[in-house]
C-alpha cells in the first residue's frame, strides 16, 4: 500500500484522534458507530477474541472502488483489502485535483514549448515596459509576494504541527508499550508464583496438573503478547520516523522553492535571475501534485484515524464490544483461555485448602482418640464450591484466617514423625511434623495464590488494555486531533496556494515570452 499504508497504519497505532466529523459524508456519530460495529468486524474479531454481539444499524457512505464503487460494510478492519481501498478512495478530490494540476501543467508546457520553436533565438532581457504594462506587472508582483509569503506560512504550519504529532504520537506510542510491558510483567510473575507453588506442593501432591495446564497458559499468553509489543513498537517507531521525515523534508524543499522564487521576483532587474524562473516553475509544479497527493492522502488518514479514535470510544464504554484491530493495536489475553486459567486457579485453590482441612480432620480425630479435648481450627475458605468456584471472602464461624495458620498449628506441632508417637506422648505437642509441613505447604500455597487473584482477574479481564485505551481517548485524543486537523489544514492551504502560484508564474512566463518576441 505504500506511502498511504504507512501513513493510516501508523495513524491508526499511534494516533487515536479525528479530523472534523463534517467532512466525511456520515451521518454523525451514530453512523461512525454502526460503520465500526459492521457484521465484517464481528466475524473477523470472533476468530481472534469475545463474542461480539449484534452489529447496530445504519450503513457507511464510503466508497469501495473494489466492489464495484457500492459502499464498504466490512468494518472497521486494518487488515481488509476493502477497508483500505474504501479509506483510499475517500481522498479522491485531492487525487483529483493533482491529475488536473499535472494536466494543466502538460498543457503549459507544451505551449511553451510551440511559442520556443517559433523563436529559437528567445532571449529573457531587460525590457522597458509600457504604462499600461507596468500597472499590471506591480499587480500580479504584488500577488505573487502575497501568495508566496502566504504559501510560507502554510509551510511552517506544517513543520508546526508536524512536531506537535511526532511528540503526541510518541507518548501514544509509550502509553501502549508501557501497558503491553506491565500485562506482561504481571503474568510473568504470576507464573513464577505458580511455578513456586508447584515445587512445594509436589513432593506432598504429585497430581497438579490443574496449575501446570493454567500456567502454561499464562506464559504462552504473556510469550505472545510479548512478541506482538514487540513488533508494534518497532512498526511503530519505523512509521513514526519517516512520516516525521517525509513532512519535514518536503516541507523544508518547497519553503526553499518559495524563498528562491520570491527572490527573482526582488530581482527581476537582472536578466540573470528570469533563468531561474522557468525552473522555479516546473519545481513549484511537482510540488503542487504532490501537495495534492499529501492533501488526498491526508483526508484518506483521517478515516482511519477517526475510526480508530471511536473504536477505543467504544472499546472504553463496552470492551466486551470490540473489533479484532485493536487486538493488533494491543494485544489481550485470549478471553476464553484468561478465564479458564482464572477459574482452574480458583478451583486448585479451593482444592488446596480444602486439602489442608482434613488434614486438621484428621488430625481432630486422632487428638480425639487420646482424650485431647483441645480443637485445631479449620482454615478459613474464601471460594465457593464447584462449578464456579467465586472469591466469596466470607469465612465460617471457628475457622482461621490462612494467614494465621502458623501462628495457630504451632501449639499442637509435634517434633516426632511418627503419628502414634505424638498421639500418645505427654505435652501439648500433637501434630507430627510431616502433617505440619504439609498444612503450612498448602496454606502458604493457597494464600499466595489468593494474593495473586486480583492479577489474574485483571489479566483475563484486559483491565490493562481498558486503562491504557482509557488514557489515550482522555488525555490524547484532543491533541493528536488539533495536531492532524493542523497538518490537514495546512495542507489544503498550501496546495490552494501553490496552484494560483503556479498560474500566475505560468502567466508571468508566458507573458516574458511574448514581450521577447516583440522586442525582438
Amino acid at each position: 500500500m505504500g506511502i498511504v499504508a504507512q501513513l493510516g497504519l501508523g495513524l491508526v497505532i499511534v494516533l487515536c484522534a479525528c479530523f472534523p466529523r463534517s467532512l466525511q459524508g456520515h451521518d454523525g456519530l451514530h453512523s461512525r458507530r454502526a460503520f465500526l460495529l459492521d457484521r465484517g468486524a464481528e466475524a473477523k474479531y470472533l476468530r481472534h477474541t469475545r463474542n461480539f454481539s449484534d452489529s447496530l444499524p445504519g450503513e457507511t457512505r464510503r466508497v469501495d472502488p473494489l466492489d464495484g464503487l457500492k459502499h464498504y460494510r466490512g468494518g472497521f478492519d486494518i487488515e481488509n483489502k476493502h477497508y483500505w481501498a474504501s479509506v483510499l478512495f475517500s481522498g479522491i478530490y485531492g487525487y483529483a485535483l493533482a491529475v488536473a494540476s499535472v494536466l494543466l501543467g502538460l498543457v503549459f508546457l507544451v505551449l511553451l514549448f510551440v511559442r520556443s520553436m517559433k523563436r529559437r533565438d528567445l532571449k529573457f532581457q531587460k525590457m522597458a515596459p509600457s504604462a499600461s504594462n507596468s500597472h499590471h506587472s506591480i499587480v500580479s508582483s504584488a500577488a505573487l509576494m502575497l501568495l508566496t509569503l502566504l504559501a510560507l506560512v502554510f509551510c511552517c504550519l506544517l513543520l508546526v504541527g508536524n512536531k506537535r504529532l511526532h511528540e503526541d504520537a510518541n507518548v501514544v506510542k509509550d502509553v501502549l508499550i508501557e501497558a503491553a510491558n506491565n500485562a506482561t510483567a504481571t503474568i510473568y510473575n504470576v507464573t513464577t508464583e505458580m511455578t513456586d507453588i508447584t515445587t512445594k506442593l509436589e513432593p506432598f501432591d504429585g497430581n497438579l496438573t490443574t496449575l501446570f495446564s493454567s500456567k502454561a497458559r499464562l506464559y504462552f499468553e504473556a510469550v505472545q503478547i510479548q512478541q506482538k509489543v514487540q513488533d508494534n513498537k518497532k512498526m511503530i517507531e519505523r512509521t513514526l520516523k519517516e512520516i516525521y521525515i517525509t513532512i519535514l523534508v518536503t516541507s523544508s524543499v518547497i519553503m526553499l522553492f518559495l524563498i528562491v522564487g520570491l527572490v527573482i521576483l526582488i530581482e527581476k532587474t537582472h536578466p540573470f535571475w528570469w533563468w531561474f524562473f522557468p525552473l522555479i516553475t516546473v519545481a513549484l509544479w511537482l510540488l503542487t501534485v504532490f501537495s495534492w497527493i499529501a492533501f488526498g492522502l491526508s483526508y484518506a488518514a483521517h478515516n482511519v484515524v477517526d475510526d480508530s479514535c471511536t473504536a477505543l470510544e467504544e472499546y472504553q464504554q463496552n470492551p466486551y464490544n470490540n473489533t479484532n484491530a485493536l487486538g493488533l493495536l494491543l494485544p489481550c489475553v485470549d478471553s476464553k483461555n484468561g478465564n479458564d486459567s482464572v477459574l482452574k486457579i480458583r478451583e486448585g485453590m479451593y482444592r488446596v485448602i480444602a486439602q489442608a482441612n482434613r488434614n486438621i480432620s484428621k488430625l481432630r480425630t486422632t487428638m480425639d482418640g487420646i482424650g485431647d479435648n483441645r480443637v485445631i481450627p479449620h482454615i478459613c475458605n474464601p471460594f465457593s464450591g464447584p462449578p464456579h468456584y467465586k472469591l466469596t471472602g466470607q469465612c465460617l464461624e471457628g475457622t482461621v484466617a490462612i494467614g494465621n495458620v502458623p501462628q495457630v498449628l504451632q501449639p499442637f506441632r509435634c517434633s516426632a514423625k511418627d503419628e502414634h508417637e505424638c498421639a500418645t506422648a505427654e505435652g501439648v505437642q500433637h501434630i507430627p511434623d510431616p502433617i505440619y509441613r504439609t498444612i503450612l505447604a498448602y496454606s502458604a500455597a493457597a494464600q499466595t495464590l489468593i494474593d495473586a487473584t486480583p492479577s489474574l482477574e485483571s489479566l483475563a479481564n484486559c483491565s490493562f488494555v481498558v486503562r491504557a485505551f482509557s488514557v489515550i481517548v482522555d488525555g490524547k485524543c484532543r491533541p493528536v486531533r488539533s495536531s492532524i486537523h493542523l497538518l490537514w489544514a495546512a495542507y489544503a492551504g498550501l496546495a490552494t496556494t501553490a496552484f494560483l502560484l503556479l498560474i500566475l508564474y505560468a502567466i508571468r512566463i508566458y507573458s516574458k515570452l511574448k514581450q521577447s518576441k516583440t522586442q525582438g
